[in-house]
């Protein structure tokens, strides 16, 4: 494992942390604070740890993987989203299963999102690594494969059909 893998890792966990918390504030604000129930308060509290982790991987985690044009990060951005969506997916399920097999912990249900989240975590990360925050080189050598392909006016470096 490389020092820079290793950065890495710290970077995503410290987003994951402070997602985690601001997660677990929203969500218990929502519930105790304005009588929401666990479940339905899990949406806004979801939505605002994403954005707030996404920016502190762009800049922390992956800052030399990151996107540069307000183009590029937006979809950055939604790429981001949908895989934390997935993740959410998952992390939901497992925060609803323990909610209903714990019945206590709906009283704290920042216990169930603390397991929920750390089961998520390990899928998070390793797709956020490939598809959301790819490494310069790679996008570099596909999009300039793509301007050799459209700019070749014989087709000679067109594969074959």
């Amino acid at each position: 494992m490389t020092a820079r893998s290793l950065v890495r890792m710290a970077g995503f966990a410290l987003a994951g942390g402070v997602g985690f918390v601001v997660d677990a504030t929203i969500l218990t604000l929502l519930v105790d604070g304005a009588g929401w129930s666990p479940l339905s308060a899990r949406l806004p509290s979801f939505l605002l740890a994403v954005s707030v982790t996404w920016l502190i991987n762009r800049h922390f985690a992956f800052a030399d993987r990151r996107a540069r044009l307000v183009r590029a990060m937006a979809g950055e951005f939604w790429r981001y989203l949908l895989i934390q969506g997935s993740g959410a997916v998952l992390n939901f399920g497992i925060f609803a299963a323990l909610l209903w097999l714990v019945p206590a912990w709906n009283a704290l249900p920042a216990i169930a999102l603390a397991i929920a989240s750390a089961c998520a975590m390990v899928f998070n990360y390793a797709v956020l690594q490939g598809f959301v925050f790819r490494p310069r080189a790679a996008a570099a050598d596909r999009a300039a494969g793509l301007r050799r392909y459209w700019s070749s006016p014989s087709g000679t470096d067109r594969p074959a059909a």
